[in-house]
This record gives structure tokens, sequence and C-alpha cells, in this order.
């Protein structure tokens, strides 16, 4: 579905694809790491990653680093884990402004129609750990979006 959305919005982009996951045992963070290398190698402007972990690998977190530093617009979501999370978001929670921190990350909340958040939290009541794990950079309505299928997208392999 992002695929036919960034082709809808600019039908010249070129998309680099890697697969992280496989049926059988899910998210790896070891193929994520793999997978934001291969695109830094490949010299890509923007990664975008539509998942959400809250393993904190050091090889992956290197690697995100390593993309932003490279000046590669890194695009990720936020939790959609419901009313408040406690814990740290990964690859979202490497971006942002502070000590260490390279700003290339755009950091995406899922949003209804109407423009309010999927996932209910309220920072008055949140203690300090809780306001930095639910930070992001723009919400995005992410229901019933309409994409249709685009005629010239096509695959091939390396």
């Amino acid at each position: 579905q992002m695929a036919n959305l960034v082709c809808a919005i600019d039908p010249l982009c070129q998309l680099f694809v890697a697969k992280i996951a496989d049926g059988h045992y899910g998210y790896s963070a070891v193929r994520a790491a793999a997978a934001v290398n291969w695109a830094i190698n490949k010299g890509v402007d923007i990664i975008s990653m539509s998942f959400t972990t809250t393993e904190n690998d050091g090889a992956f977190n290197e690697a995100v680093r390593q993309a932003m530093k490279s000046g590669i617009l890194v695009v990720c979501s936020h939790h959609d884990e419901g009313a408040r999370i406690s814990t740290e978001v990964f690859p979202a929670c490497l971006g942002g402004d502070g000590p260490g921190r390279e700003n290339t990350m755009l950091r995406m909340a899922s949003c209804n129609m109407y423009g309010k958040l999927q996932h209910d939290w309220d920072d008055n009541t949140a203690d300090d750990a809780n306001k930095k794990n639910n930070q992001y950079d723009f919400c995005i309505n992410s229901q019933d979006v309409a994409v249709g299928p685009i005629p010239f997208l096509a695959t091939s392999t390396e």
C-alpha cells in the first residue's frame, strides 16, 4: 500500500524494497540492520520503516544512526499500542533533538480522518519517560485510505 501511495505521488521514483520479516518468525533485528545497511550502500534518499519494536538491538540502532548521519531521511512509524507505552520504541526513539541525535528522522503517528490520534495519550498526566516515548513529528490519516493499483509499477531483483 505504501509503495502505491509513493508512486502515485512521484511516478518517476525508484523504490528499493527490503524484506525484514518472514512468515514463520516475524521481525528480525538482524535482517532490519542488514536492510538499512543495504539501503545506505544503494545511496537511497529515504528509508521508510513501517514497523516498530521494543527490541533494543545495537546493530540495528547503529545502522539507523548511520543512515541519518549520511543525510538519509528516515521515515518511521510510531507505536500503535493504545493509551501509552512505557518503554522506548525503535526506531522512532532514535530520532528527535538531543545529544547524539541526528535530525533526519520523521516519526509518523496514525490518526483518523479528523486528525485524532489513533492511540490516546495525555502528556499532561504522563511522566517524563512516557512523554519522550510518545513523541512524534507528524500524524497522518491511516483510516480508510483508498489506494488503487499503479499500472506502471514493476518489480525486479538483484
